[in-house]
């Protein structure tokens, strides 16, 4: 289903790569803890607009801003739609 999904405008869909949920040493992780920009992997890319051209391409790997986009469920997967303005940098 997801090969069907066509991403509008600066659009992004992402797969979320979890970080760790523990530290080395067994301690759990608050979410609170989690600010840092999040690790994630694109699927999908629209064709942005006449003024925001898409720098990033399918199969790239990125970071994006903590607590942005929206998350969404397609195919009982989890995944994230993001703005390209989202993206912080391609890995």
């Amino acid at each position: 289903m997801v090969e069907k999904i066509k991403m509008l405008k600066d659009r992004v869909l992402v797969d979320v790569i979890q970080g760790p949920d523990k530290t080395d040493s067994g301690l759990i992780i608050p979410e609170s803890a989690k600010e840092s920009p999040i690790k994630a992997m694109v699927v999908k890319v629209g064709p942005g607009t006449s003024d925001i051209p898409m720098d990033v391409k399918e199969g790239d790997a990125i970071l994006h801003l903590p607590n942005a986009g929206l998350d969404v469920e397609i195919d009982k997967k989890p995944f994230r739609i993001l703005r390209s303005s989202d993206i912080v940098l391609i890995l």
